[in-house]
């Protein structure tokens, strides 16, 4: 009987112990499913974004983009304000009427560092100033202007052309003889005069040497209105860096191209004009002028920057045998 009680008991301490491990495993099964649901909770509040961070990371962001935006415009403003700066710098530099004193004073600046020069090209002036550009100054300017005003030889020169190449020329008496450059017309086997309806003219060459060319053209009833008469061929070259101009015109009357230089060098009967431009072609065959308006010569050629000029002397022996009627 005594057996029997204590396999009951035993039993039923078997089964306590059973049901107790039951519930341990539910216990642990709810603790584990518990700790993944709060892990999978904290992985979600990672992605998720409240409201309040929301607008606080745009207003930050706004902030950052106008910074970022103003500085970078600033930046803008700045670079630009340095560029019209160099840029009036230089041009003041050159208004020198000298290209000496250009040089010099594109040099200077950029040595004070108010000019950049990544390539040098400024710096190598100060070897080479004859190729430094130059500008009249503003008195030089209204010189030029009034020196054209006393020229009163707009509507005589006249643009000329041949199959390739334009030149310049002057009337040099009533009828249509115009006087250019042996250089334009050698070679030439047509040359048109350019006139204000864009008609060509037909053209004989009359006479060529001492590296002038005389021409004739049948103005077909168009009036010439103005023409250099030979016996104002008279004045000298003026001395060496005396200023002078020249013009050409492609219509009739309208004044369209106007080139100013200096006197670099005089012989008897030639001069040497640094006009600061390599080309010079549309030129030959132009009249020169000093700034008191006087026909000094007539542009042979050019080489370089350096423009040959015929002095009045040749000229006129050229003439002598040119009749205005």
């Amino acid at each position: 009987m005594a057996t029997n009680v204590e396999e009951i008991k035993l039993e039923i301490e078997r089964t306590r112990i059973q049901n107790e491990h039951e519930v341990k495993k539910d216990e642990i099964k709810l603790r584990r499913e518990e700790l993944q649901f709060r892990i999978d909770e904290a992985k979600s509040n990672k992605t998720k974004i409240s409201p309040i961070v929301a607008t606080l990371v745009a207003a930050v962001c706004g902030i950052l983009g106008t910074a970022i935006g103003a500085y970078l415009q600033g930046r803008s403003n700045i670079d630009l304000e340095v560029q019209k700066f160099q840029g009036s710098l230089i041009l003041k530099s050159i208004e020198t009427g000298n290209r000496e004193e250009a040089a010099k004073n594109l040099a200077f600046f950029v040595k004070a560092g108010f000019l950049t020069d990544k390539n040098k090209a400024i710096s190598s002036l100060a070897i080479k100033p004859e190729e430094s550009p130059v500008l009249p100054t503003q008195r030089g300017q209204s010189a030029l202007s009034s020196a054209i005003r006393k020229s009163k030889y707009e509507s005589a020169t006249v643009l000329l052309k041949d199959r390739k190449f334009f030149g310049s020329g002057v009337f040099v008496s009533s009828i249509g003889h115009i006087l250019t450059s042996s250089d334009f017309v050698k070679g030439s086997k047509e040359i048109a005069l350019w006139n204000i309806k864009s008609k060509h003219l037909s053209i004989e060459l009359v006479d060529n040497q001492l590296g002038l060319a005389l021409l004739k053209a049948d103005l077909d009833g168009i009036p010439l209105r103005e023409y250099i008469d030979k016996d104002e061929f008279r004045t000298p070259f003026p001395a060496v860096g005396e200023p002078v101009f020249t013009y050409t015109d492609a219509e009739w009357g309208v004044l369209r191209d106007i080139a100013r230089g200096e006197i670099v060098k005089v012989s008897n009967d030639y001069s040497t004009v640094n006009f600061g431009t390599r080309n010079m072609s549309k030129y030959v065959g132009a009249p020169l002028f000093d700034f008191e308006g006087n026909v000094i010569g007539v542009i042979n050629g050019f080489n370089n920057q350096k423009t040959k000029v015929i002095g009045n002397k040749l000229v006129r022996a050229f003439l002598v045998d040119i009749k205005d009627n």
